[in-house]
């Protein structure tokens, strides 16, 4: 097997295989929305945050002064899953163009 070759079909593989590995840990999907209906919300979590606890604060510290005794919610760094599926789309048409233009090298036509 040529590289050429060999490399379509590694990027055909990895451009069906990511979003397909990615898809357990997608969240809000909806199953009534069906795949195409629930791509444009599905996000992934990278990681989170950890809230902070609240202070005590003294209760003759002025209202100015008061925000740091309120707690910190915990924040989400998110990515949305359509990112990936549409770098899974490219990988796959990359890797099928790699293959389509392997195959006329090989056949000896003539190649754009």
């Amino acid at each position: 097997m040529r590289a050429d070759r060999r490399i379509g079909v590694i990027l055909v593989l990895v451009g069906v295989g990511l979003p397909l590995a990615l898809l357990p840990f997608a969240d809000y999907y909806f199953p009534e929305r069906g795949f195409l209906g629930s791509l444009s919300g599905m996000e992934i979590s990278l990681w989170q945050t950890k809230p902070e606890r609240p202070r005590e604060c003294p209760p003759d510290m002025p209202i100015w002064r008061v925000f740091p005794c309120f707690p910190i919610p915990a924040e989400y760094f998110t990515v949305p899953y359509r990112y990936f599926f549409a770098l899974g789309v490219v990988l796959f048409l990359g890797g099928l163009g790699l293959l389509i233009l392997a195959r006329m090298r090989n056949e000896g036509a003539k190649v754009i």
